[in-house]
């Protein structure tokens, strides 16, 4: 009985054998870039020296840490059939779970590098970690602590006696929020400016921020009324009203019942002149919750509608995507209007160049966007053939404080948007650059400070943390190569684009592959 138990084990442990070398075999022969160009119209091995031209994955000159093994040539093997085809031999449990709903080559690429510098991340959307929250200035001593997100315009209302202005002890206040930002993302980024090949240095392994130079600092959760993981309307309701609501709901009740009013309302009220700042569309959820009251955060017209109604005096960032024909086609009530005309009929100036921002008078009402890209927003900062023809995020504050400083004060709000798209894409890099371009003007608002230290507030927070970025991946051990990141040329989504002009080359062939 024992020799038949045994000869049944070794016939398995050799059938077990034989199989993974045929397995091997196969893997191989379909792991070639002629098996792949007779299914596609770019051969596997030019898509991979465009990862090594724009991301140096591959270069092993550049640094032995950017070479590829069979592991990741087999990642991008899938990934790339996967773009280019729709199939690949992954079950559609382990594409979604490596790649989302993005373009799968683009987000292989872009982990691969990630992770050789030793950064990983564990999801493409939100999660539910605190975020933090730094503060210089009048009261900044207030933001220490642990605390709801919803403190956050209160302790400013408080200290700007918008409730009782007679206890007024800020006359200038800025909120600065980072969207989809918080302490990795902030980390990340001082490691990346720590790195020999930027100036921005100063220590072996972080660079310096702003933000991380104020004293005062907290953390704040980031809950919605209806959900754990907050969405950015619900996130930016709490931080404009220290109200919560539901998810996708702008400055209004969970049960959209009543509007609730914003502190950028309240100021305004009183007589302070108001700014509205972001590098997304100047309607999109964060600061839409500053000047609009809406059921739903796609009413992209009905909230744009309002910047014009809310008498607001400055403006600026990305243009408004409900001036596109699609969202006033799509606007709840049937009428959807011309943004343009309803802000230059309400007496605002629009400007779309640094000239003209720049010759707005004082005391003028001010549009001022640069060129956008499809969603209305600033280019991404990587993407410096586009970014370098466009206002930047530290420019349009920089003159917001020009138009509305005046004696009754101001409060002025800046969005680094952007920072969150790249971390639903996983994209480190384009993160960090994003984090730089919003600490910039963070920098503007320090500028100020420094002539007006006994009566401005400079307040810096999250709205949510997005993507589950940690530094630190398994792979590496404990190293990091913060370095490596510099070899990326361009944002995921400018090498998306060039994935999908090599699929439309050979026409359309994906099935179920969702750019």
């Amino acid at each position: 009985m024992s020799q038949r138990m045994g000869l049944v084990v070794f016939l398995s442990i050799l059938l077990t054998v034989w199989g993974c070398s045929q397995n091997k075999q196969n893997a191989a022969s379909d792991f070639s870039s002629e098996a792949l160009s007779s299914k596609t119209d770019v051969a596997f091995n030019m898509a991979l020296d465009s990862a090594k031209l724009y991301f140096g994955l591959g270069d092993t000159l550049a640094g032995a840490t950017l070479g590829l093994s069979h592991g990741d040539s087999l990642s991008l093997f899938n990934a790339y059939l996967k773009s280019m085809t729709g199939e690949n031999r992954l079950s559609e449990e382990e594409n979604e779970l490596l790649y989302g709903s993005r373009d799968p080559f683009t987000v292989t690429v872009t982990h691969l590098l990630n992770q050789k510098a030793g950064l990983a991340w564990s999801s493409f959307s939100h999660t539910g970690v605190p975020v933090p929250v730094f503060a210089k200035g009048v009261g900044a001593e207030d933001f220490n602590g642990y605390y709801d997100n919803t403190d956050i315009p209160k302790k400013i209302i408080k200290l700007a006696g918008l409730n009782n202005p007679s206890q007024r002890a800020v006359k200038y206040m800025f909120l600065f929020i980072g969207d989809g930002m918080a302490i990795a993302q902030i980390n990340a980024s001082e490691a990346f400016l720590g790195t020999d090949s930027l100036r921005n240095q100063k220590a072996k392994y972080l660079g310096s921020l702003n933000m991380t130079s104020f004293a005062a600092a907290g953390m704040a959760n980031t809950q919605a009324a209806n959900r754990f993981i907050t969405g950015s309307a619900a996130a930016a309701t709490a931080l404009a009203t220290g109200h919560k609501t539901s998810i996708g709901t702008i400055a209004k009740t969970a049960d959209h019942s009543e509007n609730l009013k914003t502190i950028a309302e309240m100021a305004h009220e009183t007589g302070m002149k108001v700014g509205i700042i972001s590098s997304v569309s100047i309607d999109h959820a964060t600061p839409a919750c500053f000047y609009a009251h809406e059921n739903e955060r796609g009413n992209y017209n009905n909230i744009a509608a309002q910047m014009a109604l809310s008498g607001f005096d400055y403006f600026a960032g990305g243009f408004a995507k409900g001036y596109f024909q699609h969202y006033r086609d799509k606007d709840p009530e049937g009428d959807g209007k011309d943004i343009v005309k309803e802000m230059q009929n309400a007496g605002y100036q629009i400007v779309s160049t640094k000239v003209a921002l720049q010759a707005t008078p004082k005391g003028k009402k001010c549009w001022a966007y640069t060129s956008y890209d499809k969603d209305a927003a600033l280019y991404y900062n990587i993407d410096e053939d586009k970014s370098a023809r466009t206002i930047s995020l530290a420019e349009f504050t920089s003159e917001g404080i020009r138009l509305l400083n005046q004696p009754n004060g101001f409060f002025m709000m800046v969005e680094g948007g952007k920072i969150d798209w790249a971390c639903h894409a996983n994209d480190a890099v384009c993160a960090v650059r994003e984090v730089a371009e919003f600490d910039k003007a963070i920098g503007e608002a320090i500028k100020f400070y420094e002539s007006h230290k006994k009566e401005t507030l400079i307040v810096v927070t999250g709205d949510h943390e997005c993507g589950g970025l940690t530094l630190g991946f398994a792979g590496t051990g404990y190293n990091s190569t913060f370095q490596i990141l510099n070899h990326q040329k361009i944002s995921f989504e400018e090498f998306g684009e060039k994935v999908a002009s090599w699929k439309k080359a050979k026409g359309d062939m994906a099935t179920g592959y969702e750019k």
